[in-house]
């Protein structure tokens, strides 16, 4: 049987190959002091199964936890957890405890593991990081169901899911039971806490809750629907940010120059090629995030678009330029996810799991604001969903100066957006200066035509 010795050599060689020899020889230092560290707690003739017991790595976690802080702590989890799933791709151990505590106990991340083998009961820490329940208030089951019947009709609902476990919180900490009836000034109340949503945000959530409370007053559990007589939000029409092309490519500049850091490799590749693919395809960013390697197929131009929105599934064919770019993205990025090919993400975060919209999200604000981009007055802000309004009003502005028929094309730039109607891609269409102008001309054009054949027929 190998030794941990040349397994971690092994490990070191095909996974930080990429660091530099300093950063790798402290990551190879740290992995043979754990050797030493679960030689001393486990028996000889149980080499590899003590690795599966919690147990162990929460004495780890205590020993490692007198010397160094909580970052440094969270960062030799990280590279521990990577050398046990490389040991589970060997079949050597059946499963990665780090991996499992991880998924057990969320909250926090690395840095509250790493707290709880610091502190001196690191079970009770432990229980502290498992998410609650999200439904607790006497509302919690209708909000279930009718979460499940929206999704039964189609709906993927997690916006929505994510408004109703909001309300169901403030529900809960009111503490009103299910025989009362709900004021409007609850309602009022509840969206007036959420300063840090913007009017259209609020707007939605109110929908969401008017919808919820007009189904169950539909089964006969409530006399009124208590959203109907809260006070109207105000309302005010704002403008969709729509990117320029000097400022995608501003935005592209400044993701590729981002630098590495621990256990993140190729970062300014990665975020460069993630708002590359959001403009150039209009993708959704939920779409985004669960694109696989086994979605692209080079060979045809082809890049496979999962059920997404309404269930959904489309086949697009990017340019030969963005296949390009892509295929080399995939080479030169390191492969950190260990299974079949259908399950390899295109986008990795540093655990190698499918990048979340929300890293994405704080990514994109932080070159936002480096790069000082914001919005006029009367104007929405900048958004990863600026991207897929950018690609469908450039590719409009194209059609005009081409002189396309742009009627006729709009179902096709509807099918590429996956949308069920051409009213969704209507939306996305707003009138910008550059399309007013295009809109002009077309019509000059068209009016000097039918002046110049009627002179004609009056000849």
């Amino acid at each position: 049987m190998r030794t941990f010795k040349s397994l971690i050599k092994n490990f070191a060689d095909q996974n930080l190959h990429g660091y530099k020899p300093s950063t790798k020889k402290i990551y190879v230092r740290f992995l043979l002091s754990f050797d030493q560290f679960q030689q001393s707690e486990a028996d000889p003739e149980d080499l590899w199964q003590h690795l599966q017991q919690e147990r162990l790595v929460l004495a780890w976690l205590r020993h490692q936890g007198t010397h160094v802080g909580k970052k440094t702590l969270g960062l030799r989890l990280r590279i521990l957890r990577d050398f046990l799933e490389y040991l589970k791709s060997r079949d050597l151990i059946p499963c990665n405890v780090i991996d499992q505590l991880y998924k057990r106990y969320p909250l926090k991340g690395w840095r509250g593991l790493a707290e709880a083998g610091k502190s001196d009961a690191p079970f009770a820490t432990l229980k502290k990081l498992h998410p609650r329940q999200r439904f607790n208030s006497p509302w919690g089951k209708q909000m279930l169901g009718f979460i499940l019947f929206k999704r039964r009709l189609g709906a993927r609902y997690e916006f929505e899911e994510r408004t109703l476990a909001d309300l169901d919180r403030y529900l809960a900490n009111a503490g009103l039971s299910f025989d009362q009836e709900i004021p409007p000034a609850f309602i009022d109340q509840w969206l007036s806490s959420r300063a840090g949503n913007n009017e259209y945000t609020l707007h939605t959530k109110r929908r969401v809750s008017e919808r919820f409370f007009e189904h169950i007053r539909s089964l006969g559990l409530i006399q009124e629907n208590p959203v109907h007589s809260s006070r109207p939000l105000p309302r005010r029409t704002l403008r969709p940010f729509v990117f320029s092309k000097d400022q995608i490519r501003d935005i592209l500049q400044k993701a590729r120059s981002m630098p590495d850091i621990p256990f993140f490799r190729h970062r300014g590749a990665t975020y460069e090629m993630v708002f590359a693919t959001l403009y150039c395809l209009g993708l959704r960013i939920s779409e985004l995030c669960r694109l696989c390697v086994s979605d692209l197929d080079f060979a045809k131009g082809l890049l496979l678009i999962r059920p997404s929105k309404f269930y959904k599934s489309r086949l697009l064919a990017p340019g030969p330029r963005y296949l390009e770019k892509m295929k080399l993205f995939i080479e030169i990025r390191p492969l950190l996810f260990h299974g079949s090919l259908e399950e390899i993400p295109v986008f990795q975060s540093c655990h190698g799991k499918p990048m979340r919209r929300g890293s994405i999200g704080r990514v994109f604000r932080t070159l936002l604001s480096e790069m000082g981009l914001k919005a006029e007055p009367g104007q929405r802000g900048p958004s990863l969903h600026s991207f897929r309004h950018a690609f469908a009003v450039h590719r409009l502005l194209r059609w005009y100066r081409e002189g396309e028929n742009v009627q006729a094309k709009l179902p096709l730039l509807s099918a590429f957006l996956g949308h069920v109607d051409l009213a969704s891609t209507q939306v996305y269409l707003d009138m910008i200066p550059d399309l007013l102008e295009q809109v002009h001309l077309r019509f000059e054009s068209h009016c000097a035509n039918h002046i110049f054949q009627s002179g004609r027929a009056s000849l």
